[in-house]
């Protein structure tokens, strides 16, 4: 596969105005950033095939994932890119394949269209590096002093580069409450291009609209505030630019690469802290692209914008961008179980599908994440999940992830005249998520336990345990609520969680 390098700084054309009609108009590519690309990396003898993904075991699930790049799962069937014919014939003793395309080919064609798209003078007639998007935000933040705030650095990744964040609100008057807060993070995983356009396009639209006086973006936006990570992965994504179209992990060196060597990289969306140990669709090999790293929150990628979405909590709904398959996808995905809020996530995500299809008639479909394939750690699961409880300020986040364009003709290379189409289509379901999120809260269940009351049975009696000690852990709760257990309070006997909320009912104190 060619590798594209940008000889040249992308230079901004900041038209003095009053009202801007479009930022993307004002960002146009100037003649110096119409750059020549060489090729860093070939993909001679790789190829890209669809396999059977129903029924197969879970051992055979994890070597599969473990040890081969598996790019997307559509319609019961996995992507995978394969690095010889050796390699394919070792994939279909495990599972039924057959062959999309040649992947060197594919990239071949992906640049010959790629070069021309850079005559255009548009901002989304074309992908950009790093650099280019990080000056973007810089510069609309400048065009658009009131609504919006760039924050040049939450935190640094692995090989020092400063992860940004951008801001967007409408002006607040004094003495005004707090507004709710939502969270979009874009190229999680190195190679998916279109995520960062995505973002790109979110915040264009947004602001934009609100210039003009849009009412629905005006109400919006003047009651929640939008924090956008751009790009989570700067160094993956930096280096699809310069060596390797498909790299997806960010670009950490294991403690042990001596017994690795040449295996670089953390999967980013495997190393947050929710079911890390269960193992569960990811990898402890460094070779691995779904390798999950040596501890929770082992990266700093996820270390900055883990504590800059604490810092900035309470968040009421929070999405991570990734490509492809046009899917939406909900918690869990390391439990083989419907959420609590699973009804709600089916109902908001049904509705953002018909707004996606509305625009050009590109199909979504949605489910929850396990379904599409297994996987422990991720960004959706965290965002929703237990650990956060306490830290989030109490409110349980509304926590989703996309999977933009396409189902598998372009897979990662969705040609660039893709680009603002895919915007247009997604930036409705957008809307009706972050409006959905503030207006509707989701909230964790309470716990309805009286923390003074104390229970008497025949093995804890001596104990003298407490509902407050039952609460402290969820094994607990379900150890003595779900089966239940039936505990003596005075002469009164009744089932633990029963007698607890009875007295919490009355008393109004919960932890």
């Amino acid at each position: 596969m060619k590798i594209f390098v940008g000889t040249a700084v992308f230079i901004f054309v900041l038209l003095p105005f009053t009202t801007a009609d479009n930022v993307s108009d004002n960002h146009k590519l100037s003649d110096e950033t119409q750059s020549a690309y060489s090729r860093a990396l070939n993909y001679d003898g790789q190829s890209a095939i669809s396999c059977e993904a129903e029924g197969l075991s879970i051992t055979d699930l994890n070597t599969l994932f473990g040890k081969y790049d598996i790019m997307s799962t559509i319609a019961g069937h996995m992507h995978i890119r394969v690095m010889s014919e050796e390699e394919r014939t070792e994939v279909e003793k495990i599972t039924t394949c057959e062959f999309m395309y040649d992947v060197e080919a594919a990239v071949s064609s992906y640049e010959t269209n790629r070069n021309r798209s850079l005559q255009g003078v548009d901002w989304f007639d074309t992908y950009h590096n790093f650099d280019e998007l990080v000056d973007w935000y810089k510069a609309t933040a400048l065009l658009f002093p009131d609504t919006a705030t760039f924050v040049e650095s939450i935190g640094e990744s692995v090989e020092g580069r400063k992860i940004p964040a951008f801001h967007i609100t409408a002006p607040k008057t004094d003495n005004e409450p707090n507004r709710r807060k939502v969270w979009i993070q874009c190229v999680i995983h190195a190679r998916e291009w279109l995520s960062a356009t995505t973002c790109n396009y979110i915040v264009q639209e947004l602001l934009t609209r609100y210039d003009k006086g849009n009412r629905k973006i005006v109400k919006l936006l003047k009651k929640t505030e939008l924090i956008v990570i751009p790009i989570v992965n700067p160094d993956g994504y930096v280096y699809t630019w310069t060596n390797d179209r498909f790299w997806r992990k960010n670009r950490s060196k294991s403690p042990v690469s001596e017994l690795w060597p040449g295996c670089v990289g953390t999967d980013l969306n495997r190393n947050y802290d929710v079911q890390w140990s269960s193992g569960i669709g990811t990898s402890t090999s460094p070779c691995s692209n779904t390798y999950k790293g040596t501890s929770p929150a082992s990266e700093p990628e996820i270390v900055a914008t883990t504590n800059y979405f604490l810092k900035n909590a309470p968040i009421y709904g929070a999405l991570d961008i990734h490509a492809y398959s046009q899917l939406l996808l909900s918690p869990y995905g390391a439990i083989d179980e419907p959420c609590p809020d699973n009804e709600v996530f089916e109902k908001l995500m049904n509705e953002m599908e018909n707004a996606i299809y509305s625009i050009h008639n590109t199909i979504y479909s949605s489910k929850p994440i396990i379904d599409f394939y297994p996987v422990s750690a991720s960004s959706v699961d965290f965002f929703y999940g237990e650990g956060i409880r306490t830290t989030n300020g109490g409110v349980r986040a509304y926590s989703l992830a996309f999977e933009l364009r396409d189902e598998g003709e372009y897979g990662f290379l969705v040609p660039e005249d893709q680009i603002r189409p895919n915007g247009e289509e997604i930036f409705p379901s957008i809307m009706l998520f972050m409006k959905t999120a503030i207006t509707s809260p989701l909230s964790y269940p309470k716990r309805c336990i009286d923390t003074k009351l104390k229970f008497k049975a025949r093995h804890y009696s001596n104990k003298k345990k407490s509902c407050a000690w039952v609460a402290k852990k969820q094994q607990r709760i379900e150890k003595f609520c779900r089966k239940k257990k039936k505990f003596g309070n005075g002469n009164k006997w009744k089932p633990i969680c029963s007698m607890c909320c009875e007295v919490c009912l009355q008393s109004t104190c919960n932890i």
